[in-house]
């Protein structure tokens, strides 16, 4: 009996062994395993040794997963030159994608690549692309832009050009359109003149355009405008002023979640801004109230038959007569407008359009600066 005890004893002391020690197996083997990193990807916009790129490009690049199931984001990073960049330009990317909104350098190199992350210490770095930014442009002729459509047809084969500094920033517009007060049987009431200039000026967060005449015969109005800019250096507010009257307008613009424009609005008007599936700018929609609120104007405008080129006005939104254009990465060449007037008791319908044969440059850019 007494030998039966010890030999029971023995085999509690021996199973809580065995049981110690596939528990600290198992603890063991817990600790070992290690967590892979995400898949491999490929980069995919901008395609490595691209030149002429938009100042504001769409990166983009293969969705990627992760063995362990773990969920990815993504870090870019982007340097001027052919090096390994490492400055992080927007971190937890949760897309494949990312639209740059404050301009690069023109005519400059960069290098771009994205690390995906697992989110325990695990990543995965895709190669290295490097690309070329387009040129900055310098002129344009009016016939290619939004200008009033009382503008006198001959002055639109004219041309205005843009003064930059050192830094590339814009520091003033030389020749522009003004309104001459001429007998609306003429035809038109808009004129051009290389005498008219508008001076931009950058003051922290703002810029404020003023057009002024260099012409002693030639007295304007001095019509101001101060843009207000968030963070990505776009437009959030604008404010109309001239030399005759205090605030003539203040108009406030809203941004999707992908940075695109989705609204400009003032006190008594409202312009809804709709974009196709390439970025482009497809329609504007704009409704214009009364001091009763009251809907007076109704106004479409589309724009259509898009090429493939690099916009070079994108980045010069600044300007009323480039403003939509500013908005697409390609360029359009046609433009319709429609307009609907309502008074009390009766509608007025007006359409027009305008097409454009643009011209292009033997790389197939457009070429804005030629008529």
């Amino acid at each position: 009996m007494k030998n039966m005890k010890y030999h029971i004893l023995i085999f509690i002391l021996l199973n809580s062994f065995l049981i110690t020690s596939c528990s600290n197996n198992e603890e063991d083997d817990d600790l070992n395993i290690t967590n892979r990193p995400p898949n491999n990807f490929l980069l995919l916009q901008v395609e490595n040794n691209s030149v002429n790129v938009s100042l504001t490009p769409v990166f983009s690049w293969e969705s990627t997963g992760d063995p362990d199931g773990d969920s990815v984001n993504y870090t870019l990073l982007m340097n001027q030159g052919q090096v390994n960049p490492s400055t992080v330009i927007s971190s937890s990317i949760q897309t494949n994608n990312f639209t740059l909104l404050t301009s690069l350098d023109s005519n400059t190199t960069y290098s771009w690549q994205v690390i995906a992350f697992d989110g325990n210490g695990g990543s995965s770095s895709s190669d290295v692309f490097n690309f070329t930014t387009q040129e900055n442009i310098y002129s344009y002729k009016l016939y290619y832009m939004q200008y009033p459509y009382e503008t006198n047809i001959n002055d639109l084969t004219r041309s205005a050009s843009i003064t930059r500094n050192n830094e590339g920033s814009i520091i003033e517009r030389n020749g522009g359109v003004y309104d001459a007060n001429l007998d609306p049987a003429v035809g038109f009431t808009y004129i051009f003149s290389e005498n008219i200039y508008d001076e931009i000026t950058y003051i922290g967060d703002k810029i404020i355009l003023e057009k002024k005449s260099n012409d002693p015969q030639l007295i304007i109005p001095t019509f101001k405008r101060t843009l207000f800019l968030n963070q990505n250096q776009q437009i959030i507010q604008k404010i109309i002023e001239t030399s005759e009257s205090p605030v003539i307008d203040t108009l406030n613009y809203e941004y999707d979640l992908s940075g695109k424009l989705s609204s400009i609005k003032t006190n008594l008007k409202e312009s809804f801004f709709y974009f196709n599936n390439n970025d482009n700018l497809d329609s504007i929609i704009s409704n214009k109230y009364n001091d009763q609120m009251q809907l007076i104007e109704k106004t479409l405008e589309k724009f259509a038959d898009y090429d493939n080129a690099v916009n070079p006005i994108k980045n010069l939104s600044i300007f009323e007569e480039l403003f939509t254009r500013s908005l697409s990465v390609n360029n359009y060449s046609f433009y319709l407008f429609e307009k609907t007037t309502i008074t009390q008791n009766s509608q007025s319908f007006f359409s027009t359009y305008r097409e454009w044969n643009l011209i292009y440059d033997n790389n197939g850019n457009v070429l804005f600066n030629e008529f």
